[in-house]
């Protein structure tokens, strides 16, 4: 009797590091041709997914750290966003307010980079030439 191997599983590739073990149950009766995997997924997600749900989006532009005039601007502005914060009681609480006064003070005086576009190769025309070639895929079929 031949047996192959027609049992699979199916992952995105991002997420290949995941699993750490896959096994065919072969002694198992499910009255089917398929036998049972036993998979061994790693709980612990790497950390390249917990920077994908940070919650600011944006980068901030380094360049103007760089200057020395931008920097004592930030420098001013955070002192600033500090200074009117009051006390709070909790380390969470004061955190936050540590937190959002630097984003605040990064986004007047920083500011974000501009996000460099991938794709160079997708244009205007593109989608029109999609579009001619549904069109014409459309008139073979038909015709």
């Amino acid at each position: 009797m031949t047996l192959n191997q027609i049992d699979h599983v199916l992952i995105t590739s991002k997420k290949k590091d995941l699993i750490e073990d896959v096994r065919t149950m072969r002694g198992t009766n499910i009255d089917s041709d398929h036998c049972l995997l036993k998979i061994i997924v790693n709980q612990k997600l790497p950390k390249i997914y917990y920077k994908k749900n940070r919650d600011f989006t944006g980068r901030w532009d380094k360049s103007n750290l760089k200057n020395p005039i931008k920097l004592q601007e930030y420098r001013r502005a955070l002192y600033t966003n500090l200074s009117k914060q009051k006390q709070q009681q909790g380390v969470e609480q004061e955190w936050d307010q540590i937190k959002s006064a630097k984003t605040e003070a990064a986004n007047e005086v920083i500011q974000t980079q501009i996000k460099k576009q991938r794709n160079e190769w997708w244009d205007e025309d593109l989608p029109v030439s999609n579009q001619e070639k549904e069109r014409s895929e459309k008139e073979m079929v038909t015709a």
